[in-house]
């Protein structure tokens, strides 16, 4: 049976549920903390798994036959966008390319914009472009395990969260391309008159792609302004075309294109859909004046580590200059925040400190004494501030606005926040500085609560930057909105926030007649009066298909708010109608249209872009190959794989979970029964002789992923070579004893450097082996023999006294034990010196080897471990941090910092060092754990379980984190923390990325028992440990027999009915055991609720099940 090759996009990877807030003109600092990103066309780089690609394109990461992560190369990058007044589509194409000779499987990570929606995902599969399906998620995923399940396991479909895309491909040919198209839309923002569009790349000065285009189509002809690159600009009637072009691209930061349209009266563009008719409006909002001022001003710092001392000596620049603004009755506050939240004068935060040249000088000098430190907290930040902060106050965040710990949620943060502020008359602005920071959540916040955005530029004064703000807030802003549109029905806008004067308010609706006429009413800055009338005629748009998907993203933000079963159903209807992804929806890519087909999946109407890259084709009737060519054509042929054995039925097999598919070279990958891998044996390559044959005119098909169609190369094996004779079996060498003794007796035996024993002694040799044995004894002269085995012999050795050494003149005994306690009673002073003297000259040259070669580590290693062995902590932490300054995310660096801190006593500071393991990299797997791991050695158990959370939120497809906080259970089961971690692991079931109908989590008490959970569903499912997966997408995450638990159940989209939990005593002592059962309904919502049942149980082995639950959903 041919094997399907099939990818998946889950849409419980992607919950979109707020708008974007894209970038607004960017700056390119010189010193960007970015990752390293070095990339060629000609081999992979080795890369971490979980690390997310610098900008707004995809990576693909395949594993090494040693388990690394390689990360293969771009061929080619392709952008496409099309503009229209404040929204945007963009298409990334990209062309991988497999530099190794096995076909393999990838890990495709891209990383949206904020609030970006997923409209499109295409695949060249055997050299045709197949375009995805958006398909109901459960249903998605149960077509996706039918298809792959006995290829790999479903749980390695993994995502990042929030903005980061991630999914498994399969099959990427050897030696060949891999071909990808990704389509998203985003709403534009910028400054008043302006709309801003960027798009994110690195700031390294390294090759990421061999062939690198963006083309940018803009409806309406504006003016517009290309930063950093020298792009073209052409322009037509009704089009501005931006193009730019470059071989071997090495990126200059982000690329920004600012946009000035003309729209006194705004406009609107139509498109249709299934015969309906949208319409989307953009109405600009003109206030004139100013608006009113706030009295008081309390500053929000970021010190965290991320902000490196350049960017923290900024931003207390920029403080300086808002705090000089202030008027001399006025009041204010300075918080610093980043693991941890301090403000200035703590005592008088509450009323605010009185503004004077004195209190201003004392402020600036707490803030420059200031270290970038630790990772960064922003919930306790603003939190703290805003609880301190009185009414009329203005809030200024200065930073980059990345959280690292806490609340790392952009979404639920603003919520909170908006929470704490309540009905005060409190906004918050924000100035961020750094290279690359976030302003998709930095606008979103400014904006929901009133204030506004500015973004640093390269050469910028603090002055200029501070007047650039100041003059956005004194915009007066439209508040309180109301609206109403005749002419259209089932209007939507495209976000609830206020409006400031020259921004645009979008509305998009179905249109129901060939005008609509709009009508807004609010206030001004929440007191006067405000309303605006005007008529509207569609224009006609080439792109029919762009207005109604964002109408429907649109409507779809507004309906995932909601988490009954009448919405949900709406929400997969009209994601699949308008081919918008949501949180319920998932894209599904099949290998041909008679997959589709054959699971009853309607296609939606097929893209225009079919472009395939392809080789250029030999010709038919080519008598000859060259000699380049026909090694080509071998190597293309000779990887070619293999087609794919008989299905085998799925096993319970733990060893599954385990598996890994991977082909080497000539081999495929085998399933045998209960789910078991194994490898086929190894097809040797046959011989060709270096002449080769005309082809024939007749060409067989290419092979997968060649990209051409190759003729058949004529096979001429070459002749059989020569039996060799088996090698002769070596006789083992023959062996003699020589025994060593010594006048005294008990003296050490070496060989080299190795201690063999004390006399009288008996080694074994070969003959003829050439040894040197050294005998040593304290108060002896050293006796050194050289000899060759060649018979057995005895050696006697007389060993002289040494009456060199000052320890054994006086009769000093020469046993070891007497000898030693002898010699730690009387010190030679002068023996003495001349170690520390000789020390001290080890670190003389250890300083002056570092200073030679700064970036050479083993000399930095040298010096600092001399420094602690001589126990100088305070000149090891110096040297450490100098260290530091070259490498800050090193991980091992961070950790012995850490720990030096606390041997010194200072524990706060060394807290916040080591959370600098997650600062640099927030998004990381692998250092959220190893994270939580130090956390745990240092006694905080509670913070270790915390980042564990973290994790599990990160990566939803590594189960394991569950089974780490049960060891965290398992060694700290009978402390205080047992309630805590319990707690800590419901939660992180709660926190899983997707909305849960139903989520269930077992404990028990008895580390030797095995109590299994079972799961009856209304369809007859039965989940256990016997089959973990029912067919409506219930999962049982796995199986535990020797621990406390948790065994996990979750089910994503329940169908109605009667659902029962019951458990069962399968192994164990023969004594009572109690337990607990968490059942959650709609986990990670606004309602979810849960229900705790304990449960005692006596008996074992086959007992019936007890049962603790049953509920009926309606």
């Amino acid at each position: 049976m041919k094997r399907l090759a099939t990818w998946l996009v889950p849409a419980a990877a992607i919950a979109l549920g707020a708008m974007l807030w894209l970038q607004g003109p960017l700056s390119f600092d010189k010193g960007s903390a970015l990752p390293s990103f070095r990339t060629n066309t000609a081999q992979a780089t080795e890369i971490a798994a979980d690390r997310l690609p610098p900008g707004h394109f995809g990576q693909l990461i395949i594993k090494d036959t040693k388990g690394k992560s390689l990360l293969l190369s771009n061929r080619k990058i392709n952008v496409r966008v099309k503009v229209k007044g404040r929204i945007a589509r963009t298409e990334v194409e990209q062309v991988f390319y497999n530099h190794t000779s096995r076909q393999t499987e990838g890990t495709f990570t891209f990383r949206l914009p904020h609030g970006a929606s997923i409209t499109r995902l295409a695949m060249q599969i055997n050299g045709k472009l197949v375009e995805g399906e958006l398909v109901e998620r459960t249903r998605a995923r149960a077509i996706y395990n039918s298809i792959v399940r006995r290829m790999k396991d479903p749980a390695l479909l993994e995502w990042q969260g929030g903005n980061r895309f991630r999914t498994q491909i399969f099959p990427i040919p050897a030696r060949g391309t891999k071909r990808i198209i990704l389509g998203y839309d985003t709403v534009l923002h910028g400054p008043p008159g302006y709309v801003d569009y960027n798009y994110l790349l690195p700031n390294k000065k390294q090759p990421i792609t061999g062939h690198f285009s963006l083309t940018i189509d803009a409806h309406g002809n504006p003016k517009a302004k290309v930063m950093p690159y020298d792009a073209t600009i052409k322009r037509s009637k009704q089009t501005l075309t931006i193009q730019y072009k470059a071989k071997h691209f090495r990126p200059r930061g982000h690329l920004s294109v600012r946009f000035q349209y003309k729209r006194a009266r705004g406009l609107m563009l139509a498109g249709t859909v299934d015969k309906k008719k949208f319409g989307l409006v953009e109405i600009p909002v003109q206030i004139k004046g100013h608006t009113s001022t706030y009295k008081h001003r309390m500053l929000l710092l970021d010190t965290s580590a991320g902000m490196k001392t350049k960017g923290l000596q900024k931003a207390v620049d920029i403080a300086q200059v808002l705090l000089e603004g202030l008027p001399k009755d006025a009041r204010f506050g300075v918080w610093m925040g980043d693991l941890t939240a301090r403000a200035f004068r703590p005592r008088a935060v509450k009323k605010g400190v009185m503004f004077t040249s004195k209190s201003l000088a004392e402020a600036l000098d707490v803030m420059r004494a200031q270290r970038p430190r630790g990772a960064t907290h922003l919930e306790r930040l603003f939190l703290a501030a805003i609880r301190s902060a009185q009414a009329n106050t203005e809030l200024f965040y200065i930073g980059d606005g990345h959280a690292t710990v806490g609340q790392m949620d952009p979404g639920k943060l603003i919520t909170q926040v908006k929470q704490a502020i309540g009905t005060r008359h409190i906004r918050i602005s924000a100035i961020a500085i750094g290279p690359n920071p976030d302003l998709g959540f930095l606008r979103k916040l400014s904006r929901a609560t009133g204030g506004r955005l500015h973004r640093l530029h390269i050469g910028q004064s603090p002055k200029a930057a501070v007047a650039a703000l100041t003059k956005q807030l004194n915009v007066p802003q439209l508040t309180d909105i109301k609206y109403t549109v005749k002419g259209m029905k089932n209007i939507v806008r495209a976000d609830d926030n206020n409006v400031s004067s020259g921004d645009t308010l979008l509305l998009a609706g179905e249109l129901t007649a060939p005008a609509v006429e709009v009508n807004i009413s609010g206030k001004i800055d929440r007191e006067a009066a405000y309303t605006f009338k005007q008529v509207y005629e569609p224009q006609t748009d080439k792109d029919k298909e762009i207005v109604p998907a964002f109408w429907a993203r649109f409507t779809l933000d507004r309906m995932q708010k909601k988490t009954d079963r009448k919405s949900r159903q709406k929400i997969v209807k009209l994601s699949k109608v308008y081919g918008v992804m949501s949180r319920y929806t998932s894209f599904l890519v099949l290998e041909n249209e008679q997959a589709y087909k054959k699971h009853n999946i309607a296609r939606r109407k097929k893209k225009a872009n079919k472009r395939v890259f392809h080789a250029k084709k030999p010709a038919a009737n080519k008598g000859t190959l060259s000699k380049k060519e026909a090694k080509q054509a071998i190597r293309r042929w000779m990887g070619r794989p293999g087609e794919a054995d008989a299905e085998a039925p799925q096993g319970n097999d733990s060893a599954r979970r385990d598996g890994f598919r991977q082909q080497d070279e000539g081999g495929r990958a085998r399933t045998g029964s209960g789910g078991m891998r194994f490898k086929a044996k190894r097809r040797t390559r046959r011989r060709y002789r270096r002449e080769i044959a005309p082809a024939p005119t007749t060409a067989t098909p290419p092979s997968p992923g060649s990209g051409a169609d190759v003729p058949r190369v004529k096979r001429v094996a070459a002749a059989p070579a020569k039996r060799r004779a088996p090698k002769m079996l070596i006789p083992h060498a023959r062996t003699f004893k020589i025994r060593i003794k010594s006048k005294p007796a008990g003296a050490k035996v070496y060989m080299g450097r190795r201690l063999m024993g004390r006399t009288p002694l008996v080694l074994t040799l070969r003959k003829g082996q050439r040894v040197k044995l050294r005998i040593v004894k304290t108060c002896y002269k050293t006796r050194t023999l050289r000899l060759t085995v060649t018979r057995p012999r005895t050696l006697t050795l007389s060993l002289s006294k040494d009456k060199s050494n000052r320890r054994c003149r006086r009769g000093a005994s020469l046993d070891i034990r007497s000898d030693k306690k002898a010699c730690g009673k009387k010190k030679d002073l002068h023996k003495k010196r001349r170690r520390v003297s000789s020390k001290n000259n080890r670190l003389r040259a250890a300083y002056k080897a570092v200073k030679a070669a700064p970036m050479n580590w083993q000399r930095r290693e040298q010096l600092y471990r001399l420094l602690m062995n001589t126990k100088r902590h305070k000149q090891a932490l110096s040297v450490l941090r100098d260290w530091r300054r070259y490498a800050p995310e090193d991980i091992q660096l961070i950790a012995r910092e850490s720990k030096l801190l606390r041997t010194l006593g200072m524990f706060a500071e060394a807290k916040r060092v080591l959370s600098e393991i997650v600062e640099f990299s927030p998004q990381d797997y692998g250092n959220r754990i190893q994270y939580a791991t130090h956390l745990e050695k240092q006694g905080n158990v509670s913070g270790a379980c915390q980042e564990l959370t973290q994790a599990v939120r990160l990566n939803p497809a590594r189960r394991n984190t569950f089974k780490q906080m049960m060891s965290l259970y398992r060694r700290r089961k009978h402390s205080e923390f047992k309630q805590v971690i319990r707690r800590c692991i419901t939660k992180g079931v709660s926190q899983l990325p997707v909305e849960r109908d139903i989520s269930v989590v077992m404990f028990w008490d008895d580390p030797s028992a095995d109590i299994d959970l079972h799961i009856y569903e209304p369809d007859g499912s039965h989940v256990s440990y016997r089959k973990r997966e029912s067919r409506q997408g219930g999962t049982l995450y796995y199986d535990i027999t020797n621990g406390f638990g948790p065994e996990i159940y979750v089910l994503g989209t329940a169908k109605k009915g009667a659902y029962t939990f019951k458990v069962v005593y399968y192994r164990g002592a023969p004594q009572k055991l109690t337990g607990k059962v968490i059942i959650m309904r709609n986990a990670g919502s606004p309602k979810e609720t849960r229900e705790v049942h304990k449960f005692v149980l006596y008996k074992k082995y086959g007992k019936k099940p007890q049962h603790i639950k049953t509920f009926t959903l309606k």
